[in-house]
């Protein structure tokens, strides 16, 4: 009765909405009568996605939806008309033409019906229906047997090869146990592993009871069955409602994790990798295994845990059961792949809950959701967000989806002022995995008190449609809100690329770091219908993003160069990077001056090749055009050589610079030269000159005693080398002296000679060997 009371209020709602719509088109306001009628649909289609309602219902909202939404196609088909003048009557007593304007029509992801439509996707999971839960559920665990009315859970095929049965105690049975001792509690150590074939539920099972006896909480159904690939136990426990943690700073987490333990705050499982052979001491460990922790504590002898091994063990005649160890902490770091943490959720004051879908316009393309959480903090501490991503799960076998988080406050406070630093650092934040949950915890510092958190949720996999639930929790002192009114930026731009066995340079530590994809985006400053610049556009708000596939670390730099192609990463260029090298995406945004910037894509490694996507989007007006590689529409020859004993001669001030190793160029006709000079190996820092001589006196000594043709300039020590500006040079023969500033540097490099013609010849004539 409450339900359909609920629903008929509902129905006056959209009935309403419908009725303003109507009034507000007949009086010919065309823009406040499109958003009513499409607010009138949004309400009329929620209607009929309702469980409870009769299906003769459904049907006759879902008509009246379809009717609100034609009015409001008819009203934007007729304003379109009438402001392109394709309407020539001109009524006087309408509005002018120049004021019909119909206000964008944007999805709000926020609504109750969007909310309840993704909820109502993800209820079905492995065949089974689960209506949302509206009212809590009680069950006396000694007076009543709980009947699943979905059956039995489903078993795996490796269990039934075992030919497991369910049953339960008879009646008589029941009474004998009642009367002497039904209700005792389940030890952590009586859950065996045997034809449950799943270690993670044992492990959970094994947790919550111990939990259960020190600090009384109460019983779960995992994942739907039993029937579903091994996951860990953090993962199943946030089916319980508690927060999966799994990657986190291990070496310094003991206090926290104690703490949280002995508060019973946290519960805690281990995993161990795929390796055949893990041994701790001289125990083996079954690889990829869960393992229960149901005791952490400090004593003289150290930091340690006691772990339950549930696994049934066969030994010949007789079944060995499950055993208990007592591992020290840093052991344990060192023996365990994973250590799983699952947090009681009642230890954060705040939570908010948004559910949203990830949608993919291609077969080949990752989807990406952002949103946007406003925080105010009260106290003069640093504070904690923390944002849990669930991947809603339709089949449990699904092993193909994979999902990323990141979580980054939106401020240029955040900017890492070690930005070079930061372009040699890989990161797993923001890294692809296959589970369904990934939680990112974010400090805010005592000195932001207030701010916007960026949050970027992704996925990879082989399906169109998936859903999510993204959960925030905050202390009480940190105010959290959505941003449900965040516009979509008036200026975007998407470039597709690839990362070449010719273009990958790697990070900023690479002599090649020059040859990556570079771009030159020009930001330019909003005009008023006259011309002139708008002042009050000073600054753009610009958002960057580069995707590439989820196993490839990518970056991005955005460089001050007027335009120009970057050849390293100077600190007092640098105006924004995407931070450290994350896999699948890099993002970054940041307010900039209108003007001209170089934006750079990189993968943290040479070999790391393949297609990436570039996606811009400003609150300007932009243009993003790709810059032309070093030499490009030019020849290019490849010279090696090195400076040994003999040839080490270093700079002209000390004397003997002919000895250095010389090349003789010969240009057969007029052409275009430029020469880049690089070290091999730049472990070191090593100044270096390329300089071009005329070889008029076919006498290496006196032609290198005339003024030079060319020259890279004064000798420096960048990573990239160093190269003499593009120079036309006439019909003859050329001396190419490459050299170190410090006598004595013995190293191999190479140069790089490009020419506008493809016949000119290089060849060695003193110290040096290609």
């Amino acid at each position: 009765m409450h339900r359909n009371s609920d629903l008929q209020i509902s129905e006056r709602e959209a009935e309403t909405t419908s009725s303003k719509a109507a009034k507000a088109e007949f009086s010919k306001s065309y823009d406040q009568a499109f958003r009513l009628y499409i607010k009138a649909a949004e309400q009329f289609l929620h209607l009929s996605r309702s469980s409870s309602a009769e299906d003769r219902s459904k049907q006759k909202w879902k008509s009246s939806a379809a009717n609100a939404l034609e009015r409001a196609e008819r009203i934007k088909r007729f304003v379109e008309a009438l402001r392109s003048g394709s309407n020539a009557t001109s009524n006087s007593s309408g509005p002018p033409t120049n004021d019909l304007r119909l206000t964008p029509i944007g999805v709000n992801y926020f609504s109750p019906q969007e909310q309840y439509y993704i909820l109502k996707k993800g209820a079905t999971v492995n065949g089974l229906v689960f209506p949302a839960w509206e009212e809590p559920v009680h069950v006396n665990k000694c007076d009543t047997i709980y009947a699943d009315p979905d059956g039995q859970p489903s078993l795996s095929p490796e269990q039934h090869k075992v030919a497991p049965v369910w049953r339960r105690p008879s009646p008589k049975g029941l009474a004998n146990l009642k009367d002497a001792d039904s209700c005792r509690p389940v030890l952590p150590q009586e859950i065996l592993q045997c034809v449950v074939t799943d270690c993670s539920v044992c492990a959970s099972l094994s947790v919550c009871l111990e939990h259960c006896r020190r600090f009384g909480s109460k019983y779960m159904k995992l994942m739907g069955g039993y029937d579903f690939p091994g996951s860990n136990s953090s993962i199943d426990l946030h089916l319980a409602g508690w927060i999966p943690e799994s990657a986190f700073e291990r070496e310094r987490a003991w206090d926290r994790v104690e703490r949280g333990f002995s508060s019973g705050q946290c519960v805690v499982t281990l995993g161990t990798g795929p390796s055949s052979y893990i041994r701790w001491r001289d125990i083996p460990l079954l690889p990829s295994h869960s393992y229960a922790v149901i005791d952490i504590y400090e004593t003289e002898e150290g930091r340690l845990l006691t772990v339950i091994d549930s696994w049934v063990r066969s030994n010949g005649s007789k079944d060995e059961p499950s055993r208990i160890l007592h591992i020290p902490w840093t052991e344990v770091l060192n023996t365990f792949e994973g250590v799983y943490l699952s947090w009681d959720p009642s230890i954060w004051q705040t939570t908010l809950i948004f559910h949203s879908m990830w949608k993919r316009s291609a077969a080949d393309e990752a989807a990406s959701r952002q949103t946007q959480i406003e925080f105010n903090c009260s106290s003069d501490l640093d504070e904690e967000i923390w944002v849990l991503l669930t991947r809603h799960v339709v089949d449990a076998r699904r092993s193909t989806d994979f999902i990323a988080l990141r979580v980054e406050l939106e401020d240029d406070f955040a900017q890492d002022t070690d930005v070079v630093k930061n372009q040699r650092i890989l990161s797993g934040k923001g890294t692809y995995t296959n589970s369904t949950h990934i939680l990112a915890r974010t400090r805010i510092p005592k000195s932001l008190r207030s701010g916007i958190l960026s949050i970027l949720a992704s996925y990879e996999g082989d399906f169109s449609e998936v859903g999510y639930t993204l959960t925030a929790y905050s202390m009480s002192t940190t105010k959290i809100m959505w941003v449900e009114n965040n516009s979509d930026p008036p200026f975007t731009s998407k470039i597709e690329g690839s990362f070449t066995a010719k273009n990958a340079g790697g990070n900023c530590t690479y002599p090649s770091f020059m040859v990556n994809p570079q771009y030159l985006l020009t930001i330019h400053p909003m005009k008023l219908h006259g011309g002139a610049n708008v002042a009050a556009n000073r600054t753009c708000k610009l958002t960057l993003g580069l995707r590439s596939n989820k196993d490839m670390p990518v970056n991005m730099a955005l460089v001050w160069s007027e335009g120009r192609r970057v050849t390293e990463l100077s600190v007092k260029d640098i105006v924004a990077t995407s931070g450290a090298y994350s896999y699948g995406l890099a993002r970054l945004t940041k307010s900039v001056s209108p003007g001209e910037y170089t934006l750079v894509a990189s993968g943290f490694e040479p070999h790391h090749m393949g297609p990436f996507s570039l996606h811009v989007e400003s609150s300007l007006p932009f243009d993003l055009k790709p810059i032309p590689n070093e030499g490009a529409g030019m020849y290019s020859k490849l010279v090696r050589g090195s400076w040994d004993s003999d040839t080490a001669a270093g700079a002209p001030s000390f004397g003997q610079y002919s000895k250095n190793p010389v090349f003789e160029l010969e240009v057969p006709s007029t052409t275009q030269l430029m020469i880049r000079l690089q070290l091999l190996q730049p472990s070191t820092p090593n100044a270096l000159n390329v300089t071009v001589y005329s070889n008029s006196q076919n006498n290496i000594k006196a032609s290198l005693g005339q003024r030079h043709i060319a020259t890279s300039g004064a000798y420096d020590d960048t990573i990239a080398g160093v190269a003499t500006p593009q120079t036309t040079l006439g019909v003859g023969k050329y001396y190419m002296v490459p050299s170190t500033y410090n006598p004595g540097t013995q190293a191999a490099f190479r140069m790089v000679v490009y020419s506008s013609i493809s016949n000119i010849r290089v060849t060695p004539v003193q110290g040096t060997r290609i």
